[in-house]
Protein backbone atom coordinates (compact mmCIF):
# COMPACT_ATOMS: atom_id res chain seq x y z
CA UNK A 1 0.00 0.00 0.00
CA UNK A 2 1.33 3.28 -0.70
CA UNK A 3 2.05 5.83 2.15
CA UNK A 4 0.42 8.89 0.28
CA UNK A 5 -1.85 10.24 1.34
CA UNK A 6 -1.81 7.85 4.57
CA UNK A 7 -2.59 8.89 7.79
CA UNK A 8 -1.64 7.02 10.48
CA UNK A 9 -2.92 6.52 14.40
CA UNK A 10 -0.25 5.33 16.49
CA UNK A 11 -1.40 3.88 19.98
CA UNK A 12 1.18 3.16 22.68
CA UNK A 13 0.23 1.34 25.67
CA UNK A 14 1.48 1.52 29.51
CA UNK A 15 4.00 -0.81 30.84
CA UNK A 16 6.74 1.00 33.20
CA UNK A 17 10.16 0.39 32.17
CA UNK A 18 8.69 -1.59 29.01
CA UNK A 19 7.91 1.60 27.29
CA UNK A 20 11.83 1.64 26.45
CA UNK A 21 10.88 -1.35 23.85
CA UNK A 22 8.44 1.43 22.60
CA UNK A 23 10.98 3.63 21.53
CA UNK A 24 12.70 0.91 19.65
CA UNK A 25 9.82 0.13 17.78
CA UNK A 26 9.37 3.62 17.08
CA UNK A 27 12.66 4.70 16.45
CA UNK A 28 12.29 1.36 13.30
CA UNK A 29 9.22 3.48 12.30
CA UNK A 30 10.67 6.61 11.81
CA UNK A 31 13.96 5.57 10.53
CA UNK A 32 11.94 3.09 8.21
CA UNK A 33 9.80 5.86 7.34
CA UNK A 34 11.58 9.46 6.37
CA UNK A 35 9.61 12.44 6.98
CA UNK A 36 6.86 10.58 9.17
CA UNK A 37 4.84 12.28 11.35
CA UNK A 38 1.50 10.34 13.12
CA UNK A 39 -1.13 12.24 12.54
CA UNK A 40 -2.71 10.81 15.95
CA UNK A 41 -0.61 9.91 18.92
CA UNK A 42 -2.59 8.02 21.97
CA UNK A 43 -0.99 6.87 24.83
CA UNK A 44 -1.61 6.54 28.74
CA UNK A 45 1.17 6.24 31.19
CA UNK A 46 4.56 5.24 29.91
CA UNK A 47 3.03 5.35 26.63
CA UNK A 48 1.51 9.09 27.58
CA UNK A 49 5.54 10.07 27.85
CA UNK A 50 6.24 8.95 24.91
CA UNK A 51 3.88 10.68 23.09
CA UNK A 52 4.00 13.90 25.08
CA UNK A 53 8.00 13.89 23.56
CA UNK A 54 7.18 12.71 19.96
CA UNK A 55 4.98 15.29 19.72
CA UNK A 56 6.67 17.67 21.98
CA UNK A 57 10.33 17.63 21.82
CA UNK A 58 12.43 19.55 19.13
CA UNK A 59 13.87 16.31 18.17
CA UNK A 60 11.70 13.59 18.84
CA UNK A 61 14.04 10.34 18.12
CA UNK A 62 17.11 11.65 19.60
CA UNK A 63 15.22 12.74 23.00
CA UNK A 64 13.56 9.44 23.28
CA UNK A 65 17.29 7.95 22.79
CA UNK A 66 18.58 9.90 25.82
CA UNK A 67 15.35 9.93 27.85
CA UNK A 68 15.65 5.94 27.97
CA UNK A 69 19.53 5.44 28.15
CA UNK A 70 21.01 8.01 30.87
CA UNK A 71 17.43 9.67 32.50
CA UNK A 72 15.58 6.41 32.95
CA UNK A 73 18.31 3.74 32.97
CA UNK A 74 19.09 3.19 36.88
CA UNK A 75 22.53 3.32 37.87
CA UNK A 76 23.77 5.47 34.20
CA UNK A 77 24.39 9.34 36.08
CA UNK A 78 26.49 7.40 38.52
CA UNK A 79 30.98 7.90 37.35
CA UNK A 80 32.33 4.72 36.01
CA UNK A 81 29.07 3.15 35.38
CA UNK A 82 30.53 0.09 33.31
CA UNK A 83 32.52 -0.63 36.43
CA UNK A 84 29.39 -0.22 38.66
CA UNK A 85 27.43 -2.63 36.04
CA UNK A 86 30.75 -5.60 35.74
CA UNK A 87 30.63 -5.48 39.90
CA UNK A 88 26.64 -5.67 40.62
CA UNK A 89 24.75 -8.05 40.11
CA UNK A 90 21.97 -8.34 37.92
CA UNK A 91 19.33 -9.25 39.95
CA UNK A 92 20.34 -6.31 42.27
CA UNK A 93 20.52 -4.10 39.42
CA UNK A 94 16.47 -5.24 38.17
CA UNK A 95 15.65 -4.20 41.89
CA UNK A 96 17.29 -1.12 42.43
CA UNK A 97 14.53 1.53 40.34
CA UNK A 98 12.62 0.32 44.00
CA UNK A 99 14.83 2.91 45.75
CA UNK A 100 13.84 5.68 43.15
CA UNK A 101 15.03 6.00 39.62
CA UNK A 102 16.41 9.76 39.08
CA UNK A 103 14.34 10.97 36.33
CA UNK A 104 10.83 9.95 37.41
CA UNK A 105 10.39 9.37 40.98
CA UNK A 106 11.73 9.52 44.31
CA UNK A 107 11.15 7.28 47.38
CA UNK A 108 9.33 9.41 50.26
CA UNK A 109 11.48 9.99 53.31
CA UNK A 110 8.38 8.75 55.36
CA UNK A 111 9.53 5.31 54.38
CA UNK A 112 13.21 5.37 55.61
CA UNK A 113 12.52 7.22 58.30
CA UNK A 114 9.83 5.44 59.38
CA UNK A 115 9.24 2.78 57.48
CA UNK A 116 6.14 1.00 59.76
CA UNK A 117 4.09 4.28 60.20
CA UNK A 118 4.60 5.54 56.43
CA UNK A 119 1.41 3.62 55.13
CA UNK A 120 -0.74 5.50 57.66
CA UNK A 121 0.64 8.56 56.81
CA UNK A 122 1.03 8.76 52.87
CA UNK A 123 -1.37 7.80 50.07
CA UNK A 124 1.64 6.87 47.88
CA UNK A 125 5.30 5.30 47.99
CA UNK A 126 6.94 7.19 45.68
CA UNK A 127 7.25 11.61 44.83
CA UNK A 128 6.61 11.90 40.93
CA UNK A 129 8.18 15.80 41.04
CA UNK A 130 11.41 14.21 38.91
CA UNK A 131 9.11 13.07 36.12
CA UNK A 132 7.55 16.74 36.11
CA UNK A 133 11.07 18.10 35.61
CA UNK A 134 12.14 15.84 33.06
CA UNK A 135 8.88 15.88 30.65
CA UNK A 136 9.78 20.31 31.50
CA UNK A 137 13.03 19.71 30.33
CA UNK A 138 12.39 18.19 27.23
CA UNK A 139 8.84 18.78 26.01
CA UNK A 140 7.72 22.18 24.72
CA UNK A 141 4.23 22.84 25.70
CA UNK A 142 3.35 24.68 22.20
CA UNK A 143 4.84 22.32 20.12
CA UNK A 144 2.77 19.40 22.12
CA UNK A 145 -0.52 21.17 21.43
CA UNK A 146 -0.26 22.20 17.71
CA UNK A 147 1.32 19.20 16.06
CA UNK A 148 -0.44 16.14 15.50
CA UNK A 149 -3.49 14.76 17.56
CA UNK A 150 -2.51 13.55 21.21
CA UNK A 151 -4.70 12.27 23.27
CA UNK A 152 -3.72 10.61 26.71
CA UNK A 153 -5.81 8.63 29.07
CA UNK A 154 -6.72 8.78 33.05
CA UNK A 155 -8.82 7.29 35.39
CA UNK A 156 -10.91 9.55 37.58
CA UNK A 157 -10.56 8.45 41.44
CA UNK A 158 -14.11 9.64 42.82
CA UNK A 159 -16.09 8.48 39.52
CA UNK A 160 -13.78 5.64 38.86
CA UNK A 161 -14.70 6.76 34.90
CA UNK A 162 -11.92 6.63 32.15
CA UNK A 163 -11.64 10.27 30.86
CA UNK A 164 -9.04 11.45 28.18
CA UNK A 165 -7.30 14.91 27.87
CA UNK A 166 -6.89 16.36 24.33
CA UNK A 167 -4.38 18.72 22.90
CA UNK A 168 -5.39 21.66 21.07
CA UNK A 169 -5.20 20.03 18.04
CA UNK A 170 -7.81 17.27 19.63
CA UNK A 171 -9.75 19.98 21.25
CA UNK A 172 -10.60 21.94 18.00
CA UNK A 173 -11.22 19.61 15.57
CA UNK A 174 -12.36 16.35 17.19
CA UNK A 175 -15.75 16.24 19.56
CA UNK A 176 -15.12 18.08 22.02
CA UNK A 177 -17.58 16.26 24.45
CA UNK A 178 -15.28 13.38 24.47
CA UNK A 179 -12.68 15.12 26.84
CA UNK A 180 -12.05 16.42 30.46
CA UNK A 181 -10.03 19.08 29.57
CA UNK A 182 -11.11 22.64 27.33
CA UNK A 183 -7.90 23.90 27.02
CA UNK A 184 -4.81 22.73 26.38
CA UNK A 185 -2.56 19.73 27.03
CA UNK A 186 -0.11 20.13 30.57
CA UNK A 187 2.28 18.46 32.41
CA UNK A 188 0.07 17.90 35.12
CA UNK A 189 -2.46 15.46 32.54
CA UNK A 190 0.51 13.24 31.14
CA UNK A 191 1.10 13.07 34.92
CA UNK A 192 -2.16 12.01 35.75
CA UNK A 193 -2.27 9.74 33.27
CA UNK A 194 1.08 7.97 34.66
CA UNK A 195 -0.71 8.10 38.26
CA UNK A 196 0.00 4.13 39.22
CA UNK A 197 -1.05 3.33 42.79
CA UNK A 198 -0.55 2.89 45.40
CA UNK A 199 3.33 3.72 44.19
CA UNK A 200 2.62 7.06 42.31
CA UNK A 201 0.53 9.49 43.68
CA UNK A 202 -3.40 11.19 42.02
CA UNK A 203 -2.70 14.49 40.74
CA UNK A 204 -5.08 16.80 40.91
CA UNK A 205 -6.55 18.83 38.31
CA UNK A 206 -9.43 21.37 38.36
CA UNK A 207 -10.27 19.65 41.72
CA UNK A 208 -10.68 16.49 40.63
CA UNK A 209 -8.22 13.46 41.05
CA UNK A 210 -6.78 11.27 38.74
CA UNK A 211 -4.78 7.85 38.81
CA UNK A 212 -3.00 5.97 35.56
CA UNK A 213 -5.40 5.17 32.62
CA UNK A 214 -4.04 1.80 32.12
CA UNK A 215 -6.84 0.77 35.66
CA UNK A 216 -9.60 0.97 32.78
CA UNK A 217 -7.72 -0.01 29.73
CA UNK A 218 -4.35 -0.37 28.65
CA UNK A 219 -4.75 0.34 25.38
CA UNK A 220 -6.29 3.62 24.09
CA UNK A 221 -7.23 2.11 20.91
CA UNK A 222 -11.02 3.89 20.32
CA UNK A 223 -9.14 7.15 21.14
CA UNK A 224 -6.80 6.59 17.79
CA UNK A 225 -9.61 5.30 15.83
CA UNK A 226 -12.18 8.83 17.28
CA UNK A 227 -9.06 10.68 16.13
CA UNK A 228 -8.18 8.92 12.42
CA UNK A 229 -12.20 9.47 11.54
CA UNK A 230 -12.23 12.91 12.78
CA UNK A 231 -9.49 13.53 9.95
CA UNK A 232 -11.03 15.08 6.82
CA UNK A 233 -13.93 12.79 6.98
CA UNK A 234 -15.16 13.73 3.93
CA UNK A 235 -12.15 13.06 1.96
CA UNK A 236 -12.44 10.10 0.17
CA UNK A 237 -9.06 9.79 -1.05
CA UNK A 238 -7.39 9.53 2.46
CA UNK A 239 -6.56 6.65 3.96
CA UNK A 240 -6.41 5.49 7.59
CA UNK A 241 -4.03 3.35 9.35
CA UNK A 242 -3.47 2.20 12.78
CA UNK A 243 -0.23 1.13 14.10
CA UNK A 244 -0.34 -0.98 18.11
CA UNK A 245 2.83 -1.11 19.94
CA UNK A 246 1.92 -3.54 22.60
CA UNK A 247 3.77 -3.95 26.14
CA UNK A 248 1.97 -6.39 27.95
CA UNK A 249 0.73 -9.50 25.94
CA UNK A 250 -2.52 -11.14 26.93
CA UNK A 251 -0.98 -15.04 27.06
CA UNK A 252 1.47 -15.91 29.56
CA UNK A 253 3.81 -18.79 31.16
CA UNK A 254 1.82 -20.41 34.49
CA UNK A 255 3.40 -18.99 37.12
CA UNK A 256 5.12 -21.07 39.41
CA UNK A 257 6.09 -18.55 42.53
CA UNK A 258 4.50 -16.48 44.90
CA UNK A 259 6.18 -13.61 42.76
CA UNK A 260 5.61 -14.79 39.32
CA UNK A 261 1.84 -15.23 40.82
CA UNK A 262 2.13 -11.44 41.41
CA UNK A 263 3.51 -10.60 38.13
CA UNK A 264 1.00 -12.86 36.32
CA UNK A 265 -1.92 -11.53 38.22
CA UNK A 266 -0.78 -7.74 37.08
CA UNK A 267 -0.07 -8.86 33.37
CA UNK A 268 -3.63 -10.11 33.03
CA UNK A 269 -5.06 -6.78 35.06
CA UNK A 270 -3.41 -4.47 32.04
CA UNK A 271 -3.45 -6.67 28.85
CA UNK A 272 -5.52 -5.54 26.39
CA UNK A 273 -8.60 -7.27 26.46
CA UNK A 274 -9.55 -7.14 23.16
CA UNK A 275 -8.11 -9.28 20.60
CA UNK A 276 -6.71 -6.73 18.18
CA UNK A 277 -5.73 -8.41 14.82
CA UNK A 278 -6.75 -8.02 11.33
CA UNK A 279 -10.05 -9.87 11.75
CA UNK A 280 -11.22 -7.38 14.26
CA UNK A 281 -11.05 -4.61 11.47
CA UNK A 282 -12.22 -7.01 9.06
CA UNK A 283 -15.56 -7.27 11.04
CA UNK A 284 -15.50 -3.51 11.63
CA UNK A 285 -14.89 -2.56 7.93
CA UNK A 286 -17.87 -4.86 7.40
CA UNK A 287 -20.49 -3.05 8.93
CA UNK A 288 -19.33 0.58 7.40
CA UNK A 289 -19.91 -1.38 4.19
CA UNK A 290 -22.74 -2.65 5.49
CA UNK A 291 -24.35 0.90 6.37
CA UNK A 292 -22.70 2.69 3.02
CA UNK A 293 -25.15 0.22 1.34
CA UNK A 294 -27.91 1.41 3.51
CA UNK A 295 -27.42 4.28 3.02
CA UNK A 296 -27.33 4.10 -0.73
CA UNK A 297 -30.71 2.40 -0.82
CA UNK A 298 -32.39 4.91 1.54
CA UNK A 299 -31.56 7.38 -1.14
CA UNK A 300 -33.21 5.85 -4.03
CA UNK A 301 -36.37 4.71 -1.58
CA UNK A 302 -36.20 8.68 -0.80
CA UNK A 303 -36.65 9.58 -4.69
CA UNK A 304 -39.61 7.81 -5.33
CA UNK A 305 -42.72 8.32 -3.18
CA UNK A 306 -44.56 5.34 -4.04
CA UNK A 307 -41.92 2.92 -3.28
CA UNK A 308 -41.20 4.95 0.14
CA UNK A 309 -45.14 3.95 0.60
CA UNK A 310 -44.50 0.94 0.23
CA UNK A 311 -41.35 0.65 1.94
CA UNK A 312 -42.73 2.52 5.12
CA UNK A 313 -45.75 0.05 4.54
CA UNK A 314 -43.59 -3.15 5.17
CA UNK A 315 -41.65 -1.22 8.02
CA UNK A 316 -44.80 -0.75 10.06
CA UNK A 317 -45.64 -4.72 10.18
CA UNK A 318 -42.19 -5.58 10.75
CA UNK A 319 -42.08 -3.10 13.62
CA UNK A 320 -42.35 0.47 14.76
CA UNK A 321 -40.01 2.30 12.41
CA UNK A 322 -39.77 3.87 9.22
CA UNK A 323 -37.34 5.20 6.39
CA UNK A 324 -37.39 8.23 8.34
CA UNK A 325 -37.02 6.93 11.57
CA UNK A 326 -33.80 4.80 10.66
CA UNK A 327 -32.43 7.99 8.86
CA UNK A 328 -32.55 9.51 12.60
CA UNK A 329 -32.26 7.00 14.59
CA UNK A 330 -29.32 7.48 17.24
CA UNK A 331 -27.69 4.31 15.93
CA UNK A 332 -27.75 5.75 12.30
CA UNK A 333 -26.28 8.84 12.95
CA UNK A 334 -23.32 7.03 15.06
CA UNK A 335 -22.51 4.82 12.10
CA UNK A 336 -22.42 7.59 9.68
CA UNK A 337 -19.34 9.18 11.36
CA UNK A 338 -16.93 5.76 10.96
CA UNK A 339 -14.63 5.23 8.79
CA UNK A 340 -12.91 2.34 7.34
CA UNK A 341 -9.48 1.29 8.58
CA UNK A 342 -7.26 0.60 5.74
CA UNK A 343 -3.99 -0.41 7.31
CA UNK A 344 -3.39 -2.07 10.55
CA UNK A 345 0.20 -3.46 12.19
CA UNK A 346 0.56 -4.90 15.67
CA UNK A 347 3.89 -4.75 17.13
CA UNK A 348 4.00 -7.90 19.64
CA UNK A 349 5.93 -7.54 22.60
CA UNK A 350 8.85 -10.18 21.88
CA UNK A 351 11.87 -9.69 24.64
CA UNK A 352 14.28 -11.67 26.07
CA UNK A 353 11.64 -13.26 29.74
CA UNK A 354 14.86 -11.57 31.99
CA UNK A 355 13.42 -8.19 30.80
CA UNK A 356 9.43 -8.10 31.30
CA UNK A 357 9.37 -6.38 34.35
CA UNK A 358 7.81 -3.28 34.86
CA UNK A 359 9.34 -2.20 37.54
CA UNK A 360 13.47 -3.03 36.10
CA UNK A 361 14.94 0.25 34.55
CA UNK A 362 18.52 -1.07 34.89
CA UNK A 363 20.36 -0.23 32.01
CA UNK A 364 20.80 -4.04 30.36
CA UNK A 365 17.52 -4.66 30.68
CA UNK A 366 16.29 -1.35 28.53
CA UNK A 367 19.19 -1.75 26.08
CA UNK A 368 17.63 -5.26 25.36
CA UNK A 369 13.97 -3.62 25.50
CA UNK A 370 15.10 -1.17 23.03
CA UNK A 371 16.56 -3.81 20.60
CA UNK A 372 14.10 -5.99 21.29
CA UNK A 373 11.07 -3.52 19.81
CA UNK A 374 13.45 -2.59 16.99
CA UNK A 375 14.44 -5.96 15.76
CA UNK A 376 10.33 -6.58 16.52
CA UNK A 377 9.00 -3.44 14.10
CA UNK A 378 11.75 -4.61 11.62
CA UNK A 379 10.26 -8.16 11.28
CA UNK A 380 6.59 -6.71 10.87
CA UNK A 381 7.68 -4.49 7.87
CA UNK A 382 6.87 -1.60 9.68
CA UNK A 383 8.44 0.52 6.70
CA UNK A 384 5.22 -0.78 4.49
CA UNK A 385 1.28 -0.42 5.80
CA UNK A 386 -0.19 -3.41 6.21
CA UNK A 387 -3.65 -3.25 4.18
CA UNK A 388 -6.41 -5.03 6.05
CA UNK A 389 -8.26 -7.32 3.40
Amino acid sequence: MSIDNLHTGLVLQGGGALGAYEYGAIKALYQARPGFTPTVITGLSIGSINAAILAGADDPIRTLDKIWREDLAVLAPLPFAKVWQALVPAIVQQNLATFGNQGMYRLRPQYLLAPLLAPLLTSSIYDTSPLRATLERVVDLDRLNTGPRVVVTATDVASGKLVRFGNTTSLQHDRAEQFANTERLTFDHILASCSLPPGFPETAINGRSYWDGGLRSNTPLSEAINGLEAFEPDNASIKRELIVIELIPMAGTVPQTLQEVAERFLGLIFSSKLALDEALFLKINGYIDLFKGVDALLEVIEQDKDVRQAIDAALAKAGDMTVERIRTSSGYTALSHHRKIDAFTMIPFKAPPETTHGSDFSIDSIEQRIAAGYDEAIAKNIGEPQPIG
